[in-house]
């Protein structure tokens, strides 16, 4: 076989294996990611969820987000969490709606990966 055609042949072949293994890091990724999306309370029903491997940093990342409204009240609620293990990263919740006498007023409650907590009222 030509050197060339020898090398050809094991980069097609070392592309063909990362392929397939960044396939089964997404599909690990997505079924950890559900799993911690049932065990976080979620439903289909009442939630999305999104999943993604990022293969620059070895990690899985999920989002699990709500949008309802109630009462006159909009909720959007956003979650994004390792989610292989379900340690929140980053949570942001937006309620807005009419509170005291026809009175409109927003709250934006967002809480970092430190614990960390911020509401601002607008």
């Amino acid at each position: 076989m030509k050197p060339f055609l020898l090398t050809a042949s094991l980069a097609t072949l070392c592309c063909a294996t990362l392929h397939a293994q960044l396939l089964q890091q997404e599909k690990e990724c997505s079924e950890a990611a559900e799993r911690q999306f049932a065990h976080s309370g979620f439903t289909h029903d009442n939630a999305s969820l999104t999943a993604h491997y990022n293969i620059k940093l070895g990690r899985c990342h999920a989002e699990f987000a709500n949008t309802k409204l109630e009462d006159g009240h909009l909720t959007v609620f956003r979650e994004a969490v390792d989610g292989t293990n379900g340690t929140i990263v980053a949570q942001i919740t937006w309620i807005h709606g009419t509170i005291l006498a026809g009175a409109n007023a927003t709250l934006c409650r967002v809480v970092m990966s430190s614990g960390d907590t911020v509401i601002t009222h607008v």
